[in-house]
Protein backbone atom coordinates (compact mmCIF):
# COMPACT_ATOMS: atom_id res chain seq x y z
CA UNK A 1 0.00 0.00 0.00
CA UNK A 2 1.47 3.36 -1.12
CA UNK A 3 2.80 5.78 1.35
CA UNK A 4 0.30 9.29 1.05
CA UNK A 5 0.65 12.72 2.52
CA UNK A 6 -1.70 12.44 4.78
CA UNK A 7 0.67 9.24 7.05
CA UNK A 8 1.86 10.20 10.65
CA UNK A 9 5.40 10.45 10.52
CA UNK A 10 5.93 8.84 13.76
CA UNK A 11 3.75 6.11 12.58
CA UNK A 12 5.37 5.42 9.76
CA UNK A 13 9.19 5.51 11.59
CA UNK A 14 7.63 3.18 14.05
CA UNK A 15 6.41 0.89 11.37
CA UNK A 16 9.99 0.92 9.69
CA UNK A 17 12.94 2.76 11.45
CA UNK A 18 14.48 3.19 8.22
CA UNK A 19 12.16 5.95 6.91
CA UNK A 20 14.14 8.12 9.69
CA UNK A 21 16.79 8.00 7.44
CA UNK A 22 14.89 10.23 4.95
CA UNK A 23 13.17 12.43 6.93
CA UNK A 24 16.43 13.25 8.27
CA UNK A 25 17.79 13.81 4.53
CA UNK A 26 14.90 16.04 3.46
CA UNK A 27 15.61 18.15 7.23
CA UNK A 28 12.21 16.84 9.10
CA UNK A 29 11.78 15.87 12.91
CA UNK A 30 10.59 13.09 13.21
CA UNK A 31 11.06 12.28 16.89
CA UNK A 32 10.12 15.17 19.06
CA UNK A 33 7.80 16.57 16.01
CA UNK A 34 6.28 12.85 15.06
CA UNK A 35 2.87 13.47 15.71
CA UNK A 36 2.14 15.18 12.33
CA UNK A 37 1.31 14.45 9.00
CA UNK A 38 3.88 14.33 5.96
CA UNK A 39 1.63 17.29 4.37
CA UNK A 40 1.72 19.49 7.44
CA UNK A 41 5.70 18.58 8.12
CA UNK A 42 5.86 19.95 4.27
CA UNK A 43 3.89 22.81 4.59
CA UNK A 44 7.03 25.38 4.92
CA UNK A 45 8.42 23.92 2.06
CA UNK A 46 5.33 22.40 -0.50
CA UNK A 47 7.86 21.70 -3.39
CA UNK A 48 9.79 19.08 -1.74
CA UNK A 49 6.52 16.55 -0.88
CA UNK A 50 6.15 14.88 -4.52
CA UNK A 51 10.56 13.79 -3.81
CA UNK A 52 9.75 12.95 -0.66
CA UNK A 53 6.99 10.53 -1.19
CA UNK A 54 8.87 9.43 -3.70
CA UNK A 55 11.76 8.02 -1.35
CA UNK A 56 9.54 7.26 0.85
CA UNK A 57 7.82 4.92 -1.41
CA UNK A 58 10.82 3.14 -2.85
CA UNK A 59 12.76 2.63 0.23
CA UNK A 60 8.84 1.31 1.50
CA UNK A 61 8.94 -1.31 -1.55
CA UNK A 62 12.73 -2.60 -0.94
CA UNK A 63 11.96 -3.05 2.91
CA UNK A 64 8.69 -5.19 1.28
CA UNK A 65 11.29 -7.89 0.50
CA UNK A 66 13.27 -7.89 3.43
CA UNK A 67 13.46 -8.54 6.98
CA UNK A 68 12.79 -4.82 8.70
CA UNK A 69 13.58 -4.99 12.77
CA UNK A 70 9.93 -4.01 13.78
CA UNK A 71 10.49 -2.21 17.45
CA UNK A 72 6.68 -1.88 17.28
CA UNK A 73 6.02 -5.16 17.53
CA UNK A 74 8.44 -6.10 20.55
CA UNK A 75 7.17 -6.45 24.10
CA UNK A 76 7.12 -3.28 26.37
CA UNK A 77 9.86 -4.84 28.48
CA UNK A 78 12.13 -5.56 25.87
CA UNK A 79 11.56 -2.71 24.63
CA UNK A 80 12.75 -0.75 27.73
CA UNK A 81 15.52 -2.76 28.52
CA UNK A 82 16.40 -2.10 25.46
CA UNK A 83 16.47 1.87 25.43
CA UNK A 84 18.32 1.24 28.99
CA UNK A 85 20.65 -1.09 27.84
CA UNK A 86 21.53 0.70 24.35
CA UNK A 87 20.72 4.58 24.49
CA UNK A 88 20.89 5.03 28.15
CA UNK A 89 24.47 3.39 28.50
CA UNK A 90 25.78 5.40 25.03
CA UNK A 91 24.63 8.43 26.74
CA UNK A 92 26.75 8.03 30.08
CA UNK A 93 29.57 6.45 28.52
CA UNK A 94 30.12 8.90 25.55
CA UNK A 95 28.87 11.87 27.39
CA UNK A 96 32.28 12.70 29.54
CA UNK A 97 34.20 11.89 26.14
CA UNK A 98 32.35 14.06 24.27
CA UNK A 99 33.18 17.08 27.15
CA UNK A 100 36.81 16.52 27.24
CA UNK A 101 37.11 17.15 23.33
CA UNK A 102 35.06 20.43 23.43
CA UNK A 103 37.49 21.38 26.64
CA UNK A 104 40.45 20.97 24.73
CA UNK A 105 39.28 22.12 21.17
CA UNK A 106 37.40 25.51 23.36
CA UNK A 107 41.20 26.05 25.06
CA UNK A 108 42.97 25.99 21.20
CA UNK A 109 40.47 27.08 18.91
CA UNK A 110 37.58 29.35 21.07
CA UNK A 111 39.66 32.75 20.14
CA UNK A 112 39.34 32.03 16.26
CA UNK A 113 35.88 30.25 16.54
CA UNK A 114 33.96 31.58 20.07
CA UNK A 115 30.98 29.14 18.98
CA UNK A 116 32.73 26.56 20.22
CA UNK A 117 32.42 28.09 23.80
CA UNK A 118 28.52 28.28 23.62
CA UNK A 119 28.41 24.47 22.03
CA UNK A 120 29.97 23.02 25.00
CA UNK A 121 27.55 25.02 27.20
CA UNK A 122 24.76 23.80 25.96
CA UNK A 123 26.23 20.13 25.78
CA UNK A 124 27.20 20.34 29.19
CA UNK A 125 23.72 21.44 30.36
CA UNK A 126 22.18 19.00 28.07
CA UNK A 127 24.54 16.21 29.29
CA UNK A 128 23.01 16.84 33.32
CA UNK A 129 19.19 17.28 32.19
CA UNK A 130 19.80 14.06 30.67
CA UNK A 131 21.07 12.23 33.44
CA UNK A 132 18.33 13.27 35.70
CA UNK A 133 15.86 12.80 32.49
CA UNK A 134 16.88 9.04 32.05
CA UNK A 135 17.08 8.39 36.25
CA UNK A 136 13.73 8.84 36.33
CA UNK A 137 12.40 7.19 33.56
CA UNK A 138 14.54 4.24 35.04
CA UNK A 139 13.59 4.69 38.49
CA UNK A 140 9.68 5.81 38.06
CA UNK A 141 8.50 5.76 34.56
CA UNK A 142 9.49 2.41 33.26
CA UNK A 143 9.31 0.22 36.46
CA UNK A 144 5.34 1.65 36.39
CA UNK A 145 5.17 0.40 32.78
CA UNK A 146 6.31 -3.12 33.73
CA UNK A 147 3.73 -3.20 36.95
CA UNK A 148 1.25 -2.92 33.83
CA UNK A 149 2.24 -5.14 31.32
CA UNK A 150 2.23 -7.68 34.80
CA UNK A 151 -1.65 -6.25 35.11
CA UNK A 152 -0.51 -4.84 37.92
CA UNK A 153 -0.95 -1.06 37.98
CA UNK A 154 0.69 1.23 40.41
CA UNK A 155 -1.76 3.65 41.57
CA UNK A 156 -0.47 6.64 42.90
CA UNK A 157 -0.29 6.35 46.98
CA UNK A 158 -0.68 10.28 47.60
CA UNK A 159 -2.03 13.07 45.55
CA UNK A 160 1.37 13.97 45.50
CA UNK A 161 2.58 11.03 42.80
CA UNK A 162 2.17 11.52 39.82
CA UNK A 163 0.26 9.90 37.93
CA UNK A 164 1.43 7.31 34.40
CA UNK A 165 0.11 9.95 32.09
CA UNK A 166 1.17 13.06 34.07
CA UNK A 167 4.88 11.51 33.93
CA UNK A 168 4.58 10.41 29.91
CA UNK A 169 3.89 14.00 29.53
CA UNK A 170 6.32 15.42 31.84
CA UNK A 171 9.04 13.46 29.34
CA UNK A 172 8.01 14.33 26.31
CA UNK A 173 8.03 17.61 27.32
CA UNK A 174 11.91 17.11 28.19
CA UNK A 175 12.58 15.10 24.77
CA UNK A 176 11.13 18.66 23.02
CA UNK A 177 13.64 20.68 25.05
CA UNK A 178 16.48 18.49 24.30
CA UNK A 179 15.61 17.89 20.63
CA UNK A 180 16.09 22.14 20.47
CA UNK A 181 19.10 21.99 22.53
CA UNK A 182 20.12 19.79 19.94
CA UNK A 183 18.63 21.92 16.90
CA UNK A 184 21.16 24.66 18.12
CA UNK A 185 24.20 22.88 18.75
CA UNK A 186 23.74 22.05 15.02
CA UNK A 187 22.96 25.41 14.03
CA UNK A 188 25.80 27.30 15.55
CA UNK A 189 28.21 24.09 14.37
CA UNK A 190 26.76 24.50 11.02
CA UNK A 191 25.66 20.96 10.42
CA UNK A 192 28.39 19.81 12.58
CA UNK A 193 30.95 20.64 9.73
CA UNK A 194 34.03 21.45 10.89
CA UNK A 195 36.24 24.39 9.17
CA UNK A 196 38.86 23.70 6.96
CA UNK A 197 42.16 24.90 9.46
CA UNK A 198 40.61 22.31 11.69
CA UNK A 199 42.84 19.75 13.47
CA UNK A 200 41.68 16.03 14.14
CA UNK A 201 40.50 16.66 17.81
CA UNK A 202 37.79 19.01 16.40
CA UNK A 203 36.55 16.93 13.98
CA UNK A 204 36.27 14.16 15.74
CA UNK A 205 34.08 16.05 18.42
CA UNK A 206 31.95 16.98 15.84
CA UNK A 207 31.33 13.43 14.60
CA UNK A 208 30.68 12.29 17.90
CA UNK A 209 28.23 15.14 18.27
CA UNK A 210 26.08 14.72 15.40
CA UNK A 211 26.45 10.74 16.61
CA UNK A 212 24.88 11.59 19.77
CA UNK A 213 22.35 14.07 18.60
CA UNK A 214 21.26 10.49 16.08
CA UNK A 215 21.40 8.25 19.28
CA UNK A 216 19.23 11.13 20.96
CA UNK A 217 16.62 11.68 18.23
CA UNK A 218 16.06 7.66 18.05
CA UNK A 219 15.80 7.38 21.59
CA UNK A 220 13.25 10.21 21.83
CA UNK A 221 11.34 8.25 18.67
CA UNK A 222 11.38 4.94 20.70
CA UNK A 223 9.81 6.90 23.51
CA UNK A 224 7.42 9.19 21.86
CA UNK A 225 6.29 7.40 18.88
CA UNK A 226 6.39 3.69 20.33
CA UNK A 227 6.78 2.94 24.06
CA UNK A 228 4.62 6.22 25.64
CA UNK A 229 1.22 5.88 23.63
CA UNK A 230 1.01 1.80 23.92
CA UNK A 231 2.02 2.49 27.08
CA UNK A 232 -1.12 4.83 27.31
CA UNK A 233 -3.40 2.50 25.75
CA UNK A 234 -2.21 -0.18 28.02
CA UNK A 235 -2.90 1.30 31.02
CA UNK A 236 -6.51 2.12 29.50
CA UNK A 237 -7.05 -1.75 28.58
CA UNK A 238 -5.56 -2.86 32.39
CA UNK A 239 -7.69 0.07 34.29
CA UNK A 240 -10.81 -0.98 32.36
CA UNK A 241 -10.33 -4.54 33.10
CA UNK A 242 -10.10 -3.90 37.18
CA UNK A 243 -13.21 -2.26 37.33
Amino acid sequence: MEITANQNIGALVAENDRFAGIFKTHAIDFCCKGNRSIAEACAENPGQLAQLLLDLNTLKQASDDSTVLAYSTWPLSLLMDFIVEQHHRYVREKSGEILNYLTTICSVHGEKYPELFAIQNLFSLATEELKAHMQKEENSLFPAIRALTLSQPKLPTESTNPTLQEQILSISDEHQHEGERFSQIRELSQNFTAPSDACITYRVSFKLLEEFEEQLHFHIHLENNILLPRALKLEHEVYHAHH
